[in-house]
C-alpha cells in the first residue's frame, strides 16, 4: 500500500522523476530514515549514513555503547557518529554497503568473528548479542570521541575463501 502511494507521489509531485536528496526521499510515503538514506546513498551517493540493525550490532559492539541498540537514543547517537565519517568519504554508498555488510557476515548475533577483524584491544567486539542491550564498563552511553575512521584504518583486511585475515603494514 505505501509503495502505490510513494509511486503515486512521485508521479504527481514530482513528475515521475525519483526524488534526488534526502529530504525529498524522506517525505515519501512509507520511507523511513533508513531507506531514505540508503537510496540517497547508493542511488545518489549523498553522504547519508543507512543505519540498520546489522549496523547498530557493528556500532554497539565497536564503540562498546551501554545503551540497548533498539533504544532511539541510541540510534541517533550512532547515526551522529556514522554520518561525521560519512561526510568525510568519497564514497558514501561504498561506506554504507561495508558497514552493512561487515554486521551481516562478521559481527554475526551469535558467535561472531568480530576478533578476527578489529585488535583484541577493542573492548565489546566479541560479545554475542542476545539481547537489545550490550554492556561494557567502559562505554558511557553515546558520549565519545570514537570515530569510523579507525575501524578501518586500524588492521587492513583481505578477504580469502574463509573469513578475514589481517595484511602485514609497514607499522606491524
Amino acid at each position: 500500500r505505501n509503495l502505490h502511494e510513494a509511486a503515486k507521489q512521485i508521479l504527481n509531485d514530482y513528475s515521475g522523476e525519483f526524488p534526488s536528496t534526502y529530504a525529498e526521499i524522506r517525505k515519501l510515503k512509507g520511507v523511513g530514515d533508513y531507506t531514505a538514506a540508503a537510496i540517497a546513498s547508493f542511488a545518489f551517493k549523498l553522504p547519508y549514513a543507512a543505519v540498520d540493525g546489522n549496523v547498530k550490532r557493528v556500532g554497539a559492539r565497536y564503540f562498546g555503547l551501554d545503551t540497548p541498540i533498539n533504544a532511539s537514543s541510541f540510534t541517533r547517537c550512532l547515526t551522529e557518529i556514522l554520518q561525521k565519517n560519512i561526510e568525510t568519504t568519497q564514497h558514501p554508498d561504498l561506506f554504507n554497503q561495508a558497514m552493512i555488510e561487515i554486521g551481516a557476515t562478521v559481527c554475526i548475533p551469535q558467535n561472531p568473528k568480530c576478533s578476527r577483524m578489529w585488535p583484541p584491544a577493542t573492548p565489546a567486539i566479541t560479545a554475542p548479542i542476545s539481547t537489545p542491550a550490550i554492556s561494557s564498563a567502559s562505554a558511557t552511553a553515546c558520549l565519545m570521541d570514537s570515530t569510523v575512521e579507525s575501524m578501518f584504518t586500524t588492521t587492513p583486511l583481505r578477504r580469502p575463501r574463509e573469513g578475514f585475515v589481517p595484511i602485514p603494514t609497514m607499522s606491524s
